[in-house]
């Protein structure tokens, strides 16, 4: 038995709807695959933002912390360059002052120093025979008091010959 060009025709398009559902069932699976691989893509992407959120934030952070540190440097630099100039303006001043001083001892030495000299001589002259004077002074005290020792020394051995 032929099948009817009918039932041959159905068979046909039953043949027909039969693919055409596992095509759509394949592309229905493909369709479900790429939805969750296109959530799951979604769900990184997000992820990422927020990831890439938190980096930008740091980054800024850092950059304007840098920035700060950048600005104290300069004005640090600033300060120590104020620093620097006023401190050779001391020491100019400094050696204008050594120089002044050095000056005014020579002016001394030429000009004050002589009329104080023959006064300073004979200080140095009344001291020293003072000084003389006292040591002799002392010595004859220190003699004094020897023979005195001795005497004393004497007449206690004088007395205690007696004595005996």
């Amino acid at each position: 038995m032929t099948p009817s060009p009918a039932a041959s025709s159905l068979a046909a398009i039953a043949a027909r709807i039969h693919e055409r559902n596992n095509a759509l069932s394949s592309e229905l699976s493909t369709l479900d695959l790429l939805q969750s691989q296109y959530e799951h893509a979604e769900e990184c992407l997000e992820a990422d933002r927020k990831a890439s959120t938190e980096v930008r934030k740091e980054f800024l952070t850092a950059a304007r912390s840098l920035h700060g540190v950048e600005l104290e440097i300069f004005r640090v630099k600033e300060e120590s360059a104020s620093i620097e100039k006023s401190t050779m303006h001391l020491k100019s001043k400094i050696d204008e002052i050594r120089h002044q001083t050095d000056e005014l001892r020579r002016k001394f030495h030429e000009e004050q120093s002589p009329m104080f000299a023959a006064h300073d001589l004979s200080m140095n002259l009344y001291s020293r025979k003072s000084e003389t004077l006292l040591v002799r002074a002392q010595r004859r005290k220190q003699r004094r008091e020897e023979k005195l020792s001795k005497l004393n020394e004497r007449i206690a051995r004088q007395r205690k010959e007696a004595q005996d």
